[in-house]
C-alpha cells in the first residue's frame, strides 16, 4: 500500500493509581484503497489491528492500556523515563518516546506526578530550534533549570528534545503538545530588567571590573548577580517559582548566568542573607526527603584570621526554606570580612562564600590566581585553581567547545578548586591551555 505521508499524535492520561491509557491518532495519506493492519510497538507491548484505508485522507483514534509505568520527572525531581513508542501502517513508521506524568496547579504551586516543584524557568532570547536544539536543551538542565518558556507554537521536535532533557517546555499561552495538561506561567515571577539596589545582600557579589579585558564581561555578571538575587528574594517569599533571562551563545558555551545558576538553582544549598548587621542562614531543600544536614558557618579576614565558627547538624524538611541560623555580627570589621558556608549531607556538599559589606568597601587584595592543567580523559581537562588571596568571582574560558564543571566560583588560599572542562571533541591539551583565560571578576 502506498502511504505518502503520515503524522502521530500521541498523548498519555492518567485513570487511578498506577494505571494508565496511551491515546494516540494517526492521520496519514494513502495513494490507493485497500485493507492494510496497524502496528503499535510500546517498549517492546506489539498490538495490531486491521483497518479498512481509503485513497486520500485517513483518521485513526486508538488506546493502550499501560500499568505502572515508570514516570518521568524533570530535572531535580527525579529522572526523565521515556517510553518508545512507534506506529506503522502500509510500511511507513511513526515514533515518538512517551513520558508518563501528571502536571497540575493547587494553590499557586505545580506539581509534577503529585510532587510540588519550584519553577526554575527561563526564557530564552532566540528561538531553541535546528540541530542545537539538543544541545541547548541538556545545558539548561545541567544548569539545574526545569522549565524553558518560549513564545510562539512550539515544535515537536522540541518537546520531545526538552523531554529527553528532562526540561518542562512551554508557551507563553500555556503548555502544549504532547504535555498532559495546560499550566498557566502568567502568575510566575519574572526577574526585571533592573533590581535597584535595597537590604537585601546577595551571595555573590561584584566590583566593576578595572581592566579593558573585564569590561567584556560586566553585562553578563550584573545578569547573574541580579538573577541570584531575585531568585533568594522570591524563596524567601515563599513563590512557587521564578523566571529569569537566558542568553543562548551561537557557538554553544554557558554564559555567566548559566553557571551562576547552577549553583542557585541547586536542590540543595545554603543561602546566606545580610540584613542590617545580621547574618541570616537558609538551608533550601528542593527534595522530596527530610535530609539530615551538616552546616559549618565560618567568618574570615581577607588576610586569613579566623573571627567566628559556628557548626550545627539541622534537619531540613522537605520541599521547604528553612530559617536556620540568624548571627549577629556586632562589631565584627565586615569590611574585612568575608563568610564561608558548608552544608553537607550523605553524598553532596555544597559552599557558599559571601562578602559582608559592599565591595567598593571591602578591603580585599588582588587574587593572584595560578591554574595548573591536566587530561582527566580524551575530552576532559582538569583544572586545579590555587590562589594567594581569596577570589570570590572566579571565571574560565576557553576557546575550545565545551562546558566546565563550576565556574564564576570562589577561591581561597587553604582550599584550591578543581573543576573539569568537558568537550564533545577530543581536547588538545596544549591548545586548551593556550586559549584559557582566568579572570578574577571580583575585583
Amino acid at each position: 500500500m502506498d502511504i505518502l505521508s503520515s503524522h502521530l499524535d500521541a498523548r498519555p492520561v492518567h485513570i487511578a493509581d498506577g494505571s494508565w491509557r496511551l491515546d494516540f491518532a494517526l492521520d496519514f495519506e494513502s495513494g490507493s484503497s485497500g485493507e492494510a493492519v496497524v502496528c503499535t510497538d510500546l517498549h517492546g507491548a506489539r498490538e495490531d489491528f486491521p483497518i479498512e484505508v481509503r485513497k486520500g485522507a485517513n483518521h485513526i483514534e486508538r488506546s493502550i492500556s499501560v500499568e505502572d509505568p515508570t514516570l518521568w520527572y524533570p530535572a531535580g525531581l527525579g529522572f526523565p523515563r521515556l517510553y518508545p513508542f512507534s506506529v506503522s501502517v502500509g510500511g511507513r513508521q511513526e515514533d515518538r518516546h512517551i513520558g508518563f506524568r501528571t502536571a497540575e496547579e493547587r494553590d499557586g504551586w505545580l506539581y509534577i506526578n503529585g510532587r510540588r516543584m519550584f519553577i526554575k524557568a527561563c526564557c530564552p532570547d532566540k528561538p531553541i530550534d535546528g540541530r542545537r536544539c539538543e544541545g541547548i536543551l541538556k545545558g539548561i538542565a545541567d544548569c539545574n533549570m526545569n522549565m524553558v518558556v518560549l513564545d510562539g507554537e512550539i515544535p515537536q521536535a522540541v518537546y520531545d528534545a526538552a523531554d529527553r532533557a528532562g526540561v518542562l517546555a512551554v508557551s507563553r499561552s500555556g503548555m502544549q503538545g504532547s504535555s498532559p495538561s495546560s499550566v498557566s506561567i502568567s502568575s510566575l515571577p519574572q526577574m526585571p530588567e533592573k533590581i535597584d539596589a535595597d537590604e537585601w545582600t546577595l551571595e555573590r557579589t561584584y566590583k566593576h571590573p578595572q581592566s579593558a579585558d573585564r569590561i567584556g564581561y560586566l553585562p553578563q555578571l550584573m545578569e547573574a548577580v541580579e538573577a541570584e538575587r531575585f531568585t533568594a528574594r522570591k524563596r524567601i517569599e515563599g513563590a512557587a517559582g521564578v523566571m529569569i533571562p537566558l542568553t543562548v551563545s551561537e557557538d554553544g558555551r554557558w554564559s555567566l548566568l548559566q553557571y551562576a545558576a547552577r549553583q542557585f538553582f541547586s536542590p540543595l544549598f545554603p543561602l546566606l542573607i545580610m540584613r542590617g548587621s545580621s547574618l541570616l542562614v537558609y538551608i533550601v531543600n528542593d527534595s522530596d526527603k527530610e535530609l539530615e544536614t551538616e552546616l559549618s558557618v565560618k567568618l574570615r579576614t581577607f588576610s586569613g584570621q579566623k573571627k567566628f565558627t559556628r557548626e550545627f547538624t539541622l534537619t531540613a524538611p522537605a520541599e521547604s526554606v528553612t530559617l536556620s541560623e540568624v548571627i549577629e555580627l556586632g562589631r565584627v570589621m565586615r569590611d574585612d570580612c568575608f563568610c564561608y558556608a558548608k552544608l553537607a549531607t550523605k553524598g553532596m556538599l555544597r559552599e557558599r562564600v559571601m562578602l559582608l559589606d559592599s565591595p567598593r568597601r571591602s578591603r580585599y587584595l588582588r587574587s593572584g590566581l595560578r591554574t595548573e592543567c591536566t587530561k582527566a580523559g580524551p575530552r576532559s581537562v582538569n583544572v586545579k585553581l590555587t590562589t594567594e588571596n581569596p577570589s570570590f568571582d572566579a571565571y574560565l574560558e576557553t576557546d575550545v567547545p565545551g562546558t566546565f564543571s563550576d565556574n564564576l566560583i570562589s577561591v581561597r588560599p587553604t582550599a584550591e578548586k578543581n573543576v573539569i572542562f568537558s568537550s564533545e571533541e577530543e581536547v588538545d591539551l596544549d591548545r586548551f591551555i593556550s586559549s584559557l583565560r582566568i579572570a578574577d571578576l571580583s575585583i
